[in-house]
C-alpha cells in the first residue's frame, strides 16, 4: 500500500511540473512587440518613386516613434534573415545596404541590411516579433 501511496505522489508531483511548464511557457513565450504607427507622420518618410535611398538621415527619431531602440552593436537573443524582393510594376527594385544602420551616429536598428542583395537582418537583444511594415518604417518608405 505504501508503494502505491508514492507512486500516486510521484505522478500527480509530474503532472503538476508539467502544468507549472506550460504555464511558464505561455507567459514567457515571444510575443509581439509591435507599435501601431502612421507610416505618412514618421519623420523622413519617403513619398516619392522607386529607387530609393537607405534613408537614414531621421532614422533615430523613425526609430523612437515607432519603438524599437538604436542599438550599439546587434543583439544577439534573436538573429534570423529573410530574403525581400519587391517589384513595382513587373520590374525589380533594389533594397540597398545600410537601412537601419547610422555609421556616423553609431548605431543600428534590430531591424536593418547591410549589403543590397534582399537580405533583411533582424538581430535584436530581445526575442520578439518583427513585421515587414516595421521594416518599411525603419526604412522609412511608405508600405
Amino acid at each position: 500500500m505504501q508503494n502505491k501511496s508514492k507512486t500516486i505522489w510521484w505522478v500527480a508531483g509530474i503532472i503538476l511540473l508539467i502544468v507549472f511548464l506550460l504555464v511558464l511557457g505561455h507567459f514567457t513565450s515571444a510575443k509581439p512587440v509591435i507599435t501601431i504607427t502612421n507610416s505618412n507622420t514618421l519623420p523622413g518618410i519617403i513619398k516619392g518613386n522607386a529607387p530609393w535611398s537607405a534613408n537614414n538621415d531621421t532614422l533615430r527619431a523613425r526609430l523612437k516613434d515607432i519603438g524599437l531602440p538604436p542599438l550599439t552593436r546587434e543583439g544577439s537573443a534573436l538573429h534570423i534573415h529573410q530574403h525581400i524582393d519587391i517589384f513595382i510594376n513587373g520590374k525589380p527594385v533594389s533594397v540597398p545596404a545600410g537601412i537601419g544602420i547610422d555609421q556616423i551616429a553609431g548605431f543600428i536598428s534590430p531591424i536593418h541590411t547591410h549589403r543590397a542583395n534582399g537580405v533583411v537582418h533582424v538581430e535584436s537583444p530581445t526575442v520578439q516579433t518583427f513585421t515587414l511594415g516595421q521594416f518599411f518604417d525603419v526604412w522609412g518608405v511608405r508600405f
